[in-house]
């Protein structure tokens, strides 16, 4: 690994203390391996097509269509110039857990701050909401000078160490916001996805487009093949002894089904999901995630089109 990848290892991230300087230098890294930026991913939702005119962006040109009708066409973003966007960052008591020298509330403020400091830099209105038992800290989504800096300060603060309660945290939100824009939920969503698809759907319902990112430690993924040990769950505090050897293949079982359940979930609201695991650096996983995110509307253009054509 080069110096620049050991300095954006979220292991190595995570001592640089000042949360801006964190969200800078891995702005600086993403510039450094992209071509371009891939901010236009977060744009809402591809709106329409308009003939090209000379000065036009030709990452926007529509090759296929141009090979179809031999006309140039390029592709208009909704709120391309006026995103609002509001990170719902998860601070319960399960996102305090760490086994990579990072824990997951840690990754998921360096990651909503490097974000919003994208956003904030074309111009986009960001806004935050942290949640636990209930949303307990809130910045509506502005652009002004000192937004970026109520943004860090709401980021800074510890978590508050409450169970998660989606549902009323996710209720009480839907309350705070009467303009339509994309939330992008930053969790380990290690909860009951029932309950989660019913507070996701009211937000859907009201014209949300919606982002999830949902992060987990590596060690939650499966159980290592060690001596039986002691587990404390962080959101009740209770307390047993498991035997992995034994209970690996119960857990991979529940894990998996529990996964398979968000994607479903994803998939009925029309939701983009991705997991980010806390061992990858913090610039690929939103590079790979904004990519995947990007050519996913890419593709919802192109089936409308189709549509439109059949008719």
């Amino acid at each position: 690994m080069s110096a620049s990848r050991d300095a954006l290892d979220p292991r190595a991230l995570v001592r640089i203390r000042d949360l801006e300087l964190r969200a800078r230098t891995i702005v600086a890294g993403m510039h450094r391996g992209l071509h371009r930026s891939p901010l236009p991913g977060l744009s809402i939702e591809f709106t329409e097509y308009r003939p090209y005119a000379p000065g036009d962006d030709l990452r926007f040109l529509d090759w296929k269509r141009f090979a179809r009708s031999d006309r140039p066409y390029v592709k208009r973003f909704e709120d391309e110039t006026n995103l609002r966007c509001w990170f719902l960052i998860d601070a319960s008591r399960s996102m305090e857990f760490g086994s990579e020298g990072v824990t997951k509330f840690e990754y998921a403020r360096t990651l909503t701050a490097t974000l919003a400091y994208l956003l904030l830099e074309r111009h986009d209105a960001v806004g935050i909401a942290r949640f636990a038992g209930d949303v307990e800290r809130f910045v509506p989504a502005r652009f002004r000078v000192r937004q970026w800096q109520h943004l860090l300060a709401t980021l800074a603060a510890a978590p508050t160490g409450e169970a998660t309660d989606p549902v009323r945290s996710l209720e009480h939100f839907s309350r705070l916001v009467n303009r339509r824009g994309l939330v992008v939920l930053v969790s380990d969503c290690l909860t009951d996805p029932e309950g989660l698809e019913r507070s996701l759907g009211m937000l859907r319902g009201r014209g949300q487009d919606l982002l999830l990112l949902q992060l987990l430690d590596p060690r939650e993924t499966a159980l290592a093949p060690e001596d039986p040990y002691q587990v404390r769950d962080l959101e009740t505090g209770r307390r047993i002894v498991i035997d992995p050897r034994r209970a690996a293949e119960d857990y991979r079982r529940r894990f998996e089904a529990h996964q398979q359940r968000l994607d479903e979930l994803a998939k009925r609201l029309g939701a983009d999901r991705f997991v980010v695991m806390t061992d990858r650096p913090l610039d690929e996983a939103l590079a790979a995630a904004l990519l995947a995110r990007s050519r996913r509307l890419a593709g919802r253009v192109l089936r409308r089109e189709r549509i439109g054509g059949s008719r």
